[in-house]
């Protein structure tokens, strides 16, 4: 099953976790009514697939499906199986409440905590805003490990997010 694709408006570039990188010119399709036609649209009307159309047609069928979107389908509509190797990270981001809910579109509230889950380590890390060590880490980079968990005090928010997009780098979801 594929892992990733990207169109970049000629060419769609597809990494699939069993055949790895594939790469194949996009060639644009659509259906029309036709009564002979192959395929049976989900309003049950007949349809023939044409590679040369109007895009004003108003009895045009799946015309505006992204390029991305219609070569998964024509390279994996017999699969249900899914992608295998994927990896996924979790995270929540906690921030300072002083006066009632944050809002997310204004952000302005100092982020205090980050913390993750990698899946294919099974570890967790918590990013910590800590500038006067309340966590009471002694070791000097200020890093408390047990187990698959690791806990990392920040004296500063940008120390705390330089070391996430650190590790959101290494991990790379």
């Amino acid at each position: 099953m594929y892992q990733n694709a990207y169109f970049d408006g000629r060419t769609i570039h597809l990494w699939d976790d069993k055949l790895g990188y594939k790469k194949f010119s996009n060639k644009r399709y659509a259906y029309l009514p036709n009564k002979n036609g192959k395929f049976v649209a989900l309003d049950g009307t007949r349809v023939k697939k044409v590679f040369r159309y109007d895009k004003k047609d108003s009895d045009l069928y799946e015309s505006d499906v992204p390029a991305i979107t219609r070569a998964l389908v024509d390279n994996y509509t017999q699969s249900d199986e899914p992608s295998i190797g994927h990896k996924v990270m979790v995270f929540d981001i906690e921030v300072e409440v002083t006066e009632g809910f944050p809002s997310p579109t204004k952000a302005e509230n100092k982020i205090t905590s980050i913390a993750l889950w990698d899946s294919l380590t099974d570890e967790y890390y918590c990013y910590v805003l800590d500038p006067e060590n309340k966590l009471e880490i002694e070791s000097e980079d200020r890093v408390l490990k047990s187990g698959n968990n690791t806990i990392i005090g920040y004296k500063s928010e940008v120390e705390l997010l330089n070391a996430f997009f650190g590790k959101y780098n290494e991990i790379r979801p």
